[in-house]
């Protein structure tokens, strides 16, 4: 006999974490100029509670394809049984840390040169008094990515009271690429041109790098090996085992969103004589900063 099993089968996941500021034009709302109005600045006069908090927004979703067919042939003591499997993955992530500026205020902002004790963190937040700053926006990593898998399997009866269970399986799973190309990697023998050391920042489709991070792995055959005997010919005593060798779905862990890098807005900024003048006033709100484009992304980079 000969049964044919096909399936087909579609998912759609979504999770979202926002802060309750999200998208609130706050910054604005504040006349806090310089950044963006996705969250509620961050204020943190020193000795005091912060104000505001990191990680504002996250998105996680993306579909998946499956599609698996089966065929289960029997005659005589052989089951047989053979497959294919396709899967397609897509995944967007987009994770706002401190889209809107994260403030320190330090207490010598307000104290006196020399006197650690002297000084106070909410009166420098009062006179808009920021020591060190930091913003980072990222952008959605987008990544799609496919497997591909073959089986073959026989459940042979030797005898009626030994049946065994020989079967090979095969996968493929490139590593998934960035629609977008906004993946980077990391080559560990190239010398960098500034530093004048091994290793250099890389760019998904810059200066002849490929898309995919990472080559794809195409040796992957898994030998499958069970039995099952009788030894006194009964139902009351079966001897089982089985050995078989297994390859993960590697595209199912995601990817951290830090594999942007090069592509994301990120810009800092510090006092220059250890909190004695301010980095800025938050009347004059936060300075300029470059966005991240092509010309950055260089192995100087």
């Amino acid at each position: 006999s000969l049964i044919s099993d096909t399936k087909f089968s579609w998912l759609k996941q979504s999770r979202s974490v926002l802060h309750s500021s999200v998208d609130g034009d706050w910054a604005g709302k504040l006349g806090f100029r310089g950044v963006s109005g996705r969250a509620f600045p961050i204020f943190r006069p020193q000795g005091y509670t912060l104000l505001g908090g990191p990680n504002a927004f996250r998105e996680q979703r993306g579909p998946t394809f499956q599609a698996i067919e089966v065929l289960t042939y029997s005659k005589g003591t052989h089951n047989w049984k053979t497959g294919f499997e396709y899967r397609w993955n897509g995944q967007q992530d987009e994770f706002d840390t401190i889209p809107s500026g994260d403030m320190t205020f330090a207490t010598q902002g307000t104290g006196l040169q020399g006197n650690a004790r002297s000084g106070d963190g909410f009166a420098a937040f009062l006179l808009g008094f920021a020591t060190n700053a930091s913003l980072r926006d990222q952008i959605p990593l987008r990544t799609q990515g496919f497997s591909i898998g073959w089986f073959l399997q026989d459940d042979w009866k030797v005898t009626p009271n030994l049946t065994l269970n020989l079967g090979l399986r095969y996968d493929l799973e490139p590593p998934a690429i960035s629609p977008d190309d906004t993946f980077n990697g990391f080559d560990m023998t190239t010398i960098h041109p500034t530093a004048r050391v091994p290793g250099v920042i890389t760019f998904a489709g810059v200066n002849g790098f490929p898309r995919r991070i990472a080559d794809a792995d195409a040796n992957n055959l898994a030998p499958r090996f069970g039995f099952a005997w009788r030894p006194f010919g009964n139902d009351r005593s079966v001897v089982r085992g089985g050995y078989g060798i297994f390859f993960g779905n590697t595209n199912d862990i995601g990817y951290l969103t830090g594999t942007n890098l090069g592509f994301s807005t990120e810009a800092a900024f510090v006092s220059p004589d250890q909190n004695q003048t301010p980095a800025f006033l938050l009347k004059n709100g936060m300075p300029a900063f470059s966005q991240p484009g092509p010309q950055n992304r260089t192995p100087a980079f």
